[in-house]
């Protein structure tokens, strides 16, 4: 006796397989989409800072501002022990997708 096509059961098997596999992949696309925000905002948040750095480099002066939905604050001040350096600290924070905060710090000669 030979079978020509699928049983029914074969058949279900197969839509519950792709079923699964498909949601899977849905997820893994979502979790790669949320990863992509946070790494933008991330860069974003670097890049603020790196500004700020320069900008206190060249004015020898703190600030606060708050761009694109970030708050960004940076001071300068004497180098612990070494009057012919500034340290300059800068500080961004933001509150979307998750609260976030990077804090960069250097070194520069006055």
């Amino acid at each position: 006796m030979s079978y020509r096509g699928y049983a029914l059961l074969e058949v279900l098997v197969a839509i519950a397989l792709l079923g699964i596999a498909a949601g899977a992949l849905t997820e893994a696309l979502l979790l790669a989409h949320r990863a992509e925000r946070v790494g933008s905002h991330w860069m974003q948040a670097v890049s603020l800072a790196e500004q700020a750095l320069e900008r206190a480099r060249l004015t020898q002066t703190g600030g606060v501002d708050a761009p694109d939905g970030f708050r960004r604050s940076w001071a300068i001040g004497p180098a612990d022990g070494d009057l012919r350096l500034a340290r300059i600290e800068v500080t961004v924070e933001w509150d979307f997708p998750a609260p976030g905060q990077l804090r960069l710090a250097t070194l520069v000669r006055r």
